[in-house]
């Protein structure tokens, strides 16, 4: 299934060195497409919205049913109804599990291997006007309204069957595919949006709305975040045009983070292959995360937007790192949160070292991850950093996958060398790209690339706990 008119479409959305990309994602992967037509009323907080989903069944099993994840209906988050849900046209009557965040639609006859179905519903959710659970990714709070997974997204189906689970309150939620998506989203005119992808036209209405239409793809997931308080600071990097969107009170820290983001784009762009998409939006907004990652929107939190570097800097850095690894190169967030996670605090730690020297890097690297792997060493705490999210706790999380899962490509780093390990990073760029990467997949690539063994150093760092105290030292 590849229109012209389709390719054409969501080539506007990516550079022009990447534009080919779409018509290999389309024979290739058979994306998933996202069809939304969706308005938020600012004095009701409430999204009514009508969304179509054109689903291939890519696996090598007929599938009796077909997952959806409600995300708003995750403890303490907002709340999502869906209703005049059809397959193929034919209304179907959906069950609820995990507490209302999944749906499961039943099918009349198994999709065969191949075979696509057309899912249409109508939905509402109601966006919680406090900062809530998630880090408050979704929420209309101080004139920002950020709507992370606020549309039923098909999960991933993997050897496990549907990847399902009712996440923890921390660590990331999303598990997906990459798709292609359509939107049309109303808002008050005045708003300035930042979205995931592209905004191709903007239409105003008598009504004192605008509609925004907006394509992304080929992404794993849609985000929007917008204000009737932004203001907008460009810059161009190569072919990609960048975006910060904040208050008017942070324009001094709207603009540090353009600049930071510009410098990060432009390293990681030379270091693991280019950015494929024509834009990159980053938002201040009032989550409790330093920062959080989504396809082509980043959001910063607007509390730290009077730094001049430090955490500022570095939580911009770490997420448009993740524009590589989560968005492009998939990876299992709730499982296997390492894969991403540590990977992209190491290279912010190289950014470090590209903009400010090795001894800034290497005073960095005791401070952000060797210091707090020896803390839990020594209180006796330390574990393997390759469990799933839910298997840390909610203390732990952070210093064993954000501290101690870096030291393992710092590890990997000086048995490859710098040659062989800029090499790894891009090779496995190139080969996992709207793919989902697995732990097995990124040993596979860095043997390939170093003709070494780093089984070793995968089973002390990343398989290993110890009770003995670290090495390392400042």
């Amino acid at each position: 299934e590849r229109p012209p008119e389709e390719i054409a479409l969501f080539q506007q959305t990516l550079t022009p060195t990447a534009r080919e990309d779409v018509r290999w994602v389309l024979d290739t992967l058979r994306p998933t497409r996202y069809y939304i037509d969706a308005r938020f009323d600012p004095t009701s907080a409430l999204v009514t919205a009508r969304e179509t989903i054109r689903y291939i069944n890519n696996e090598d099993v007929p599938l009796d049913a077909i997952y959806m994840r409600l995300f708003p209906n995750l403890p303490d988050l907002g709340h999502m109804t869906v209703s005049h849900l059809t397959v193929n046209g034919t209304p179907t009557s959906p069950q609820e599990e995990l507490q209302g965040s999944a749906l499961r639609v039943p099918l009349a006859s198994p999709l065969q291997p191949g075979e696509a179905i057309t899912l249409s519903l109508a939905f509402t959710v109601t966006v919680p006007t406090e900062i809530r659970g998630n880090y408050g990714s979704l929420a209309y709070v101080d004139d920002v309204l950020a709507l992370a997974g606020f549309y039923p997204l098909i999960p991933v189906y993997d050897d496990e069957g549907w990847n399902v689970e009712l996440s923890p309150t921390y660590g990331d939620l999303v598990y997906a595919d990459t798709s292609l998506y359509q939107v049309r989203f109303t808002l008050p005119t005045g708003w300035e949006v930042a979205a995931s992808g592209s905004t191709l036209a903007t239409e105003p209405h008598d009504d004192g709305t605008t509609t925004w239409t907006i394509v992304a793809g080929p992404m794993r997931d849609f985000n929007l975040v917008a204000s009737p308080q932004y203001q907008v600071s460009e810059a161009r990097v190569g072919e990609t045009r960048l975006r910060s969107f904040y208050k008017p009170e942070d324009e001094a820290g709207g603009r540090r983070v353009l600049r930071y983001a510009d410098q990060a784009l432009r390293y990681f762009n030379e270091l693991f292959g280019p950015y494929p998409f024509a834009e990159l939006d980053i938002a201040a907004t009032p989550t409790t995360a330093g920062g959080i990652e989504y396809p082509g929107l980043i959001v910063v939190a607007q509390s730290l937007y009077a730094q001049i570097g430090g955490f500022l800097e570095w939580a911009t850095v770490h997420e448009v790192a993740h524009q590589w690894w989560y968005s492009v190169v998939g990876s299992d967030q709730v499982d296997e949160p390492w894969l991403d996670e540590a990977l992209t605090q190491y290279v912010t730690l190289m950014y470090l070292e590209k903009y400010y020297g090795r001894t800034a890097a290497k005073t960095a690297r005791w401070l952000v991850f060797e210091r707090p792997y020896r803390r839990l060493v020594e209180s006796g705490q330390d574990q393997p950093v390759g469990q799933p999210v839910r298997a840390f706790g909610v203390g732990l999380y952070g210093v064993v996958v954000y501290a101690k899962g870096p030291l393992f490509f710092h590890a990997l780093r000086e048995q490859m060398g710098e040659e062989a390990f800029t090499a790894f990073l891009r090779t496995y760029y190139q080969a996992y790209r709207y793919r989902i990467a697995r732990p097995e997949d990124l040993l596979a690539v860095a043997e390939q690339v170093c003709a070494c063994d780093v089984r070793p150093l995968y089973r002390q760092w990343i398989l290993g706990a110890t009770t003995s105290q670290p090495t390392p030292t400042p």
